[in-house]
């Protein structure tokens, strides 16, 4: 007697999403619950480095990716790589293909970005697949580099955004929280140092002013070999001095 297919268990729903900022990881959704696939392990970092591509500049012919991926090979032998790759990652995931389609490469409509929330995410964990370097591949390493700056530019809009917004309702303590992250992003960037100075001030944070002026003179000593600005330098020493209670120098 054949089986009422209205009466058989159906098959719980899966997606799955790709990790890209910080190391990279392949999430599995089924029936609402979330863990890592596979448990406690990344993903190699070209079976990354394929996956964001696709999902993020959209199916590509094979024989570009190949050449992409492996430029100093024969396009047979780079052909052959890819098509090895492709078989090993959706290996991994036996319930469903992650990549598909035979002459443009594609990405399974089930799989997805996860979508960041940079406030939130752990300071050190916010590079576009973080680590990762492709000597031996330069246009792949150069549309790396591509997207690193754009998440870069992203974090740094949302951060302003979400500090402006704790600051019109009073959350002065989570705005200095966010203010002393958008810095260890951009230390060189002294509007941003003033501002930062000026919330540590606020909050009686001393130490952390030291901290906070030196870091940025040490990264611009380093990475640009000057000198922070007479503005910068001079609100610094204001501040300092307001702090330690010397009133000679802090500004009325």
């Amino acid at each position: 007697m054949k089986a009422n297919p209205s009466t058989e268990p159906s098959k719980p729903k899966v997606r799955f999403e790709l990790q890209v900022y910080g190391p990279a990881q392949l999430f599995e959704w089924t029936a609402g619950s979330a863990h890592a696939y596979p448990a406690k392990a990344e993903l190699r970092p070209m079976d990354a480095a394929l996956l964001a591509l696709l999902l993020i500049d959209g199916p590509q012919d094979r024989t570009q990716i190949a050449h992409l991926f492996w430029p100093e090979q024969s396009a047979s032998m780079a052909l052959s790589n890819l098509r090895q790759r492709i078989t090993r990652l959706n290996r991994r995931v036996p319930a469903q293909r992650l990549l598909q389609g035979q002459t443009r490469l594609s990405a399974s409509p089930e799989l997805q970005l996860t979508s960041p929330c940079w406030e939130r995410l752990p300071a050190q964990e916010t590079e576009f697949l973080q680590g990762l370097r492709f000597e031996q591949q330069p246009r792949l390493n150069d549309w790396i580099q591509i997207q690193r700056s754009k998440a870069m530019a992203e974090q740094t809009q949302q951060l302003q955004g979400a500090i402006s917004l704790c600051e019109a309702k009073g959350e002065l303590g989570q705005a200095l929280a966010l203010l002393q992250r958008l810095h260890t992003l951009h230390p060189s960037d002294e509007a941003v140092l003033r501002r930062l100075m000026r919330a540590l001030t606020g909050a009686g944070r001393q130490q952390e002013l030291r901290q906070a002026f030196e870091h940025s003179l040490g990264h611009l000593r380093a990475e640009q070999g000057r000198l922070l600005s007479n503005e910068s330098a001079a609100l610094y020493l204001q501040l300092k001095a307001k702090l330690a209670g010397d009133t000679s120098l802090a500004t009325p």
